[in-house]
């Protein structure tokens, strides 16, 4: 597949390559549609994790931590 690229792309992909950290475009690439996924990811659980705190189904470490200690209180 040939792409092309702008030339602020190009200029930052050498960069990248400078670093001597990737063995090849094709791994710099790899990378970063990697890291883009991990991101995407993230993203996703956050949005998430708002809609269950949206919707009343999380606690503070707060109030689980009394929870906890009452439950433990109450085994004595």
């Amino acid at each position: 597949m040939h792409v092309e690229i702008s030339p602020e792309l190009h200029s930052l992909i050498a960069e990248k390559m400078a670093t001597g950290a990737y063995a090849s475009q094709d791994q710099l690439l790899i990378v970063a549609l990697q890291s883009l996924d991990e991101y995407d990811q993230t993203v996703a659980d956050v949005q998430a994790g708002l809609a269950d705190e949206a919707a009343g189904r999380l606690h503070s470490a707060a109030t689980v931590r009394d929870e906890l200690l009452s439950k433990l209180r109450s085994r004595q």
